[in-house]
């Protein structure tokens, strides 16, 4: 992927409509774990709780060990939803 089409995915996954973003992050999905990484932690902090959910979800399905920490951050999030993401995400492991 192109770094244009991946800063295409990252402006719908911030501004789409629910179904865009959902077929965005599932685009995402497919990308290497080193080339979406940052994207998804700093995801993790985004004011959209759909978003911060998303990419705990992918975080988990990637497994990768560098994930633990960020994903025990989230677990202190405001919304029971993203907690439930993350607790979901690190029962991948």
């Amino acid at each position: 992927m192109s770094e244009e089409q991946f800063v295409k995915l990252k402006f719908i996954i911030e501004n789409g409509t629910i179904g865009e973003r959902n077929k965005a992050f599932e685009d995402l999905k497919e990308l290497p774990f080193e080339d979406i990484r940052e994207f998804l932690f700093e995801g993790l902090q985004n004011n959209h709780h759909r978003i911060r959910s998303q990419c705990a979800k992918i975080l988990g399905q990637k497994g990768d060990e560098m994930i633990i920490f960020p994903l025990l951050q989230t677990m202190g999030d405001d919304s029971w939803a993203i907690r439930k993401s993350a607790q979901e995400a690190l029962k991948q492991m």
